[in-house]
């Protein structure tokens, strides 16, 4: 596999924070590659509401291997890595063919002996904002269960309400995990595109991606984190591993399981034409109706239940990698 394509002007740019903003989504990045800028103290901000600031900032981008352990980058607090480039764009053509001239932002990270690409963009047109990964064995000897995470504290309540809590889900098929401002009903949730080797979920505060145990919530209302997982598995020397998953913001719930799964139907995703078409319409159909159930209740103790009725169609255990294991 190779390494995304990248404009050398990209790589040689120093590191530094930046904004990238189009549409619904307006970016603030730290010096550590991530949401969220000590310096303007504003993170990902959805229709100006911040999303990711609030509170004490905290997104994290954690990747793991059996040789070397965890190395994060969690913003405003501290990275592992050598970030070596970062820089935001803006016009650039999608390579996956969903957006059209998109926005956002390359980086450039580094520890040990994995080498990270990590590319945000979306067009504004889009509430879903895509993030591509290229993972690479940069050492000689081979690297076995590399895995990365990607990992908000999500508060979009707090500015206009003053609560850092979000009632919390992760819906029936297990491709998504949405957090909703139980004032706003804003809601932001992690998507997958590729289901086998993706996990999504919410933890308190867990960087860890070789140990963060992800939870099912079913529609319990908290102040906690929300995450997804891709398991990459073994990679020999000068070995590169391509992957992608989705973050998406929206009014409500129902709303944002709207985006992604049309999304995903529109080819989101590098690799959508691999999924079963049939699969994810049954998977929209299970998932919409989880996230109706918890829209439309008034109270917490409603809210928990229409979740759990609305998931009651869904094997998940107490952490949706379980499920697929």
């Amino acid at each position: 596999m190779t390494l995304l394509l990248l404009p050398l002007a990209l790589l040689s740019t120093p590191a530094q924070a930046e904004e990238a903003t189009a549409g619904v989504f307006d970016v603030d990045y730290g010096d550590e590659g991530v949401w969220n800028d000590a310096d303007h103290a504003e993170g990902l901000m959805y229709n100006t509401r911040d999303v990711s600031f609030p509170g004490t900032p905290w997104t994290v981008m954690s990747a793991t291997s059996n040789e070397f352990g965890d190395a994060t980058a969690i913003s405003t607090s501290s990275t592992d890595y050598d970030l070596l480039a970062f820089d935001s764009y803006a016009g650039m053509d999608d390579t996956a063919g969903y957006f059209g001239p998109t926005v956002g932002t390359v980086g450039v990270f580094y520890s040990d002996s994995l080498m990270i690409v990590k590319r945000e963009s979306w067009d504004e047109d889009s509430n879903v904002l895509r993030l591509d990964f290229s993972v690479t064995n940069t050492g000689c000897e081979a690297l076995t269960g590399v895995a990365l995470m990607h990992a908000v504290d999500p508060d979009q309540d707090y500015d206009s309400d003053g609560t850092y809590q979000t009632i919390n889900d992760t819906l029936p098929s297990g491709r998504m995990v949405t957090s909703q401002g139980p004032f706003s009903k804003v809601t932001v949730a992690y998507g997958s595109c590729d289901y086998d080797t993706q996990a999504v979920g919410h933890t308190n505060w867990d960087s860890s991606a070789s140990s963060a145990s992800l939870t099912d919530e079913a529609g319990a209302q908290s102040d906690i984190t929300m995450h997804i997982r891709q398991k990459v598995g073994d990679l020999a020397p000068g070995e590169s591993a391509n992957f992608s998953f989705v973050f998406v913001a929206a009014d409500n719930s129902t709303d944002a399981v709207d985006y992604y799964y049309k999304a995903m139907f529109n080819g989101v995703c590098p690799n959508t034409c691999d999924a079963d078409l049939s699969d994810l319409k049954n998977d929209y159909a299970k998932d919409y109706k989880a996230a109706s159930a918890t829209a439309t209740a008034t109270t917490e103790a409603e809210r928990s239940t229409a979740a759990k009725k609305g998931a009651s169609s869904n094997q998940l255990t107490s952490s949706s990698e379980t499920a697929k294991e």
